[in-house]
């Protein structure tokens, strides 16, 4: 057969779904697709070889396009609202960006222009740092969820007291008995948000599929988590429990293995909230969607995500007396991985 533009668009993905920025010229060149804006790869390296004289040389550098960033935010957003609005889910999407991900500053600013309802969140006492530095300067205020995860200790709860302090939004969870009596005895009980990180009692398979299942070295046991509610109740401390939180690893595609998962963080839930945490709402599932790479996941992955983390949430809340939680999800790479492209000249 004859080899054509189709072919070579179908072969590497170009065009669809995550590369839906990328198209073929008649010519061969590659080009870039920016609301219906193109740019020519080959201009793009002259741009570049006459601005940096590296690259002459050897021309191998680093592309950055943080406007797909705010495409792949509004993307996310639009999607799970579409979502709730056709099932008739009651609760809201609340997503957040880890920072981990990607720290830089024109990446995280990209997160925080692409909407307002994008919270950060923080997995070491850097990043919480960096974080408070990038919202405290955000012309719309102090009101951007924070999250605080990680292992939290006394020095991180201290700067989290300050933030709290400061009239900072934070959101803090817990994953460890030694973190709770922290909290406890150093902040502010009334001002608290907390969240229980569980550990997930489900086998998934994907990238970091180990952060989940029994063996997994994050998260509460059961044992533990019945510790903590006890401290909490000893301490009248029940609703300062907002959200139950946990991680399946990263690029899981397997969405009957996710459907599990999400059966298994709203059964915690509704546990909790039937067991005097009345001000559980949120339920916060992590990680997990993954980004097509390689072009060899089905089209409306996000849809397809959302559609099955609804429908599991409403076959297990059956009775009036739970209300549907807000859902959050931790997506990372599936928001910024899109945004770097690395040229290379092949030798």
């Amino acid at each position: 057969m004859n080899w054509d533009l189709e072919h070579s668009k179908l072969i590497y993905g170009i065009g669809r779904d995550d590369l839906h920025f990328l198209d073929i010229e008649e010519d061969g060149i590659l080009s870039l697709n920016f609301n219906n804006l193109k740019i020519r790869m080959d201009e793009v390296l002259r741009n570049v070889s006459d601005k940096f004289e590296f690259v002459k040389g050897s021309p191998s550098f680093t592309l950055r396009m943080p406007y797909l960033i705010k495409t792949q935010i509004n993307k996310i957003l639009n999607t799970f609202d579409k979502a709730i609005q056709q099932s008739g889910y009651e609760g809201e999407f609340k997503p957040l960006y880890p920072i981990k991900v990607n720290q830089m500053k024109r990446e995280v600013v990209a997160v925080m222009e692409g909407s307002s309802r994008y919270g950060l969140e923080a997995g070491t006492k850097s990043e919480l740092f960096l974080i408070l530095k990038m919202v405290g300067e955000d012309p719309l205020g102090k009101e951007r969820m924070i999250m605080c995860n990680g292992v939290k200790d006394i020095e991180y709860i201290h700067i989290v007291k300050k933030a709290m302090a400061d009239g900072y939004n934070i959101y803090i969870s817990v994953e460890s008995i030694t973190e709770m009596k922290h909290v406890i005895k150093y902040l502010d009980h009334e001002k608290l948000k907390l969240f229980l990180r569980i550990k997930p009692y489900v086998s998934l398979k994907g990238y970091w599929g180990s952060s989940a299942g029994r063996n997994s070295k994050f998260g509460l046991t059961v044992a533990d988590l019945e510790i903590i509610k006890q401290l909490l109740k000893d301490n009248d401390m029940t609703d300062s429990l907002v959200g139950v939180h946990a991680h399946p690893g990263s690029q899981v595609s397997n969405f009957y293995q996710l459907s599990k998962y999400f059966k298994f963080l709203i059964k915690s839930y509704i546990h909790l909230s039937r067991d005097g945490f009345h001000q559980l709402h949120y339920i916060d599932f992590g990680g997990g969607l993954p980004i097509d790479y390689d072009s060899r996941l089905t089209n409306n992955k996000i849809q397809r995500y959302a559609d099955v983390m609804i429908q599991s949430i409403v076959s297990e809340v059956k009775n009036g007396d739970i209300k549907k939680p807000h859902l959050m999800i931790e997506a990372g790479r599936a928001v910024t991985a899109l945004s770097s492209m690395l040229v290379i000249q092949p030798l």
